[in-house]
């Protein structure tokens, strides 16, 4: 069964085309550049047509085994893949596929949608396999798709993979969060909203908006917003006496010298 899965895999992956990160980055700055051109308009979110996560998704390829020469950007002074590269790609991937949702499953470059600037908000999470590691001479797939559309906002959902040995190897699955502005940044503006397919999708899309309900409270919950409360207080009390030295405090306090010896007589 393994056998076949990679037979499988091989195959699909000889027929996939061989899009590059280069190249979704160079369209997507093309596409960019493009919206700046656009009039300003109002957008009425009714209006919008919706469009499925089968037309955000995609797969691209960092190069690493077919285009050697870019191997020494992505490898570290261990001869591994370099994260923080790693970390980069998938930016502009995510921001990628936030794009193609909105545009429609028309081509990237010339756009089909009302203008939009998007940005990386946040990470959501990432979940590595700690037993793998990642080739730095073999081509990564990356695949993904938007998983949870708000009104402004985005969830895409990402996979890293390698083909090793001739067997597919999932490395790394994250969840980045975007959002939509105008072009100036001044304003959110509205996102194409998503139509679910199957009852696999409409699963995706709620825990897509359970976890926007707990970015939410965490927000809410944090410190530059709310004080800690009295159990709180208590423990952060507990966790500054354990930093501190009593004896040498009190060492401290016993060489101070007394006011009186400070008068002049």
């Amino acid at each position: 069964m393994a056998s076949l899965l990679c037979k499988v895999f091989q195959r699909l992956q000889s027929t996939v085309q061989s899009k590059t990160i280069r190249h979704v980055s160079e369209t997507l700055e093309k596409h960019v550049a493009a919206l700046q051109n656009l009039p300003i308009r109002s957008v009425d979110v009714t209006k919008l047509k919706a469009h499925t996560m089968n037309e955000s998704r995609d797969s691209v390829l960092i190069p690493l085994g077919s285009e050697p020469k870019i191997r020494l950007q992505y490898k570290n002074f261990t001869g591994l893949v370099r994260f923080g590269k790693l970390l980069e790609d998938l930016d502009t991937f995510a921001i990628w596929l936030s794009y193609r949702h909105n545009q429609g499953g028309e081509a990237m470059g010339t756009p089909r949608h009302h203008p939009m600037m998007i940005v990386t908000a946040a990470v959501d999470e990432i979940h590595i396999k700690a037993d793998r590691e990642m080739s730095s001479t073999s081509d990564i797939l990356m695949e993904g798709h938007v998983s949870w559309v708000g009104r402004s906002s985005l969830e895409v959902s990402m996979h890293l993979s390698q083909q090793l040995q001739g067997c597919r190897v999932d490395f790394l699955s994250a969840k980045f969060i975007t959002v939509s502005r105008e072009p100036s940044g001044e304003r959110s503006t509205p996102n194409v909203p998503l139509k679910t397919t199957s009852t696999e999708e409409e699963e995706m899309v709620r825990k897509g908006l359970a976890a926007r309900e707990l970015r939410k409270l965490n927000e809410e919950r944090s410190l530059l917003r709310t004080p800690p409360d009295e159990e709180e207080r208590h423990i952060l009390h507990d966790f500054f006496l354990k930093t501190v030295d009593r004896e040498l405090v009190n060492q401290m306090h016993a060489s101070f010298p007394y006011l009186k010896c400070s008068l002049f007589q």
